[in-house]
């Protein structure tokens, strides 16, 4: 059996009513993939899944309805307690105090098994695996053999002379040193010729001119206008958007926010056959670019 949620239970009885913490299992028992949650009883047969999460903001209900988590946990107590009637699923936000609740249906459990094998097999026949990196980096035992963090490891127990002569070390410092040169330069002259621009404009007016004239080159002073909207955050911006959509001309200014729609596909908020027909216009395309910054050191440790 290639799909296997293992539950274990401890009990706790308050106000007469019996909860269940539970700690479920993805795999074998002695595996990693440990998740404490909470499992209630309400009355025989009708159970439910408690989750509690710190997002910072409000899933869009697509989220709800399409998370596996508490969905795949379901499927876990079912097998473990075969007189089940009902299980709910509650998520509870604490930053909100809000609690959002739903179920599933025996179809979608089984579909989300289907699905959850097909998962398993992409995962077991990748072979290429990308580094994703996050704060949960500084627990990771694999960073040693990590494209993002073998060469720290490579040469952080060099000696110093050797360590400042390694050719990466070299590399990165020597354009570290020059993309820092070019800021400072940069820097200086955008100064210099913003004070030169408004000298020169104060001239022209003083002067009643429109061109200023130099040894060889003149400058030509012109004046310009941009319109613009309230921003998103603008409180007037509603306001705007009504009166487009009452007109009934929303669909002739609107435009495709691309970003906004790759986040709502990565956080999965959409249903799984929507995302699908969307990807199918999605173009990938393969570059490198670097990306500088400080290292931060704290003790021993280098991130």
């Amino acid at each position: 059996n290639r799909f296997k949620l293992n539950v274990f239970n401890f009990h706790i009885c308050l106000n007469n009513q019996q909860h269940v913490f539970t700690c479920f299992v993805c795999g074998k028992q002695d595996g990693n993939f440990l998740r404490n949650n909470r499992l209630t009883e309400i009355k025989d047969g009708y159970y439910e899944i408690h989750d509690y999460k710190t997002n910072s903001r409000l899933p869009l209900p697509q989220y709800i309805e399409n998370d596996r988590q508490l969905a795949l946990y379901s499927i876990g107590v079912k097998e473990r307690y075969p007189d089940i009637k009902d299980v709910r699923l509650i998520w509870h936000f604490l930053k909100f105090d809000k609690e959002i609740d739903s179920t599933r249906t025996d179809d979608e459990l089984e579909e989300l098994k289907k699905n959850t094998i097909k998962l398993i097999d992409t995962i077991e026949n990748a072979e290429e695996y990308p580094a994703n990196t996050s704060i949960l980096c500084d627990w990771c035992e694999y960073k040693p053999v990590c494209k993002q963090w073998s060469h720290l490891y490579k040469i952080k127990e060099k000696p110093e002379n050797e360590y400042l002569n390694e050719p990466g070390v070299k590399l990165v410092d020597k354009y570290a040193e020059l993309k820092s040169k070019k800021k400072t330069t940069v820097d200086e002259i955008d100064a210099e010729l913003k004070k030169l621009e408004e000298a020169i404009i104060i001239f022209s007016e003083k002067e009643n001119v429109e061109v200023v004239f130099g040894a060889q080159n003149k400058a030509k002073i012109t004046i310009n206008e941009t319109i613009s909207f309230p921003s998103k955050n603008d409180k007037k911006r509603s306001e705007l958007n009504t009166i487009i959509k009452e007109a009934g001309i929303w669909e002739e200014i609107s435009e495709l926010d691309v970003y906004a729609l790759l986040r709502e596909m990565k956080e999965e908020n959409w249903p799984g056959d929507i995302i699908t027909k969307i990807k199918e216009f999605q173009r990938i395309e393969k570059s490198k670019r670097i990306y500088l910054s400080k290292i931060k050191k704290t003790g021993k440790n280098e991130v």
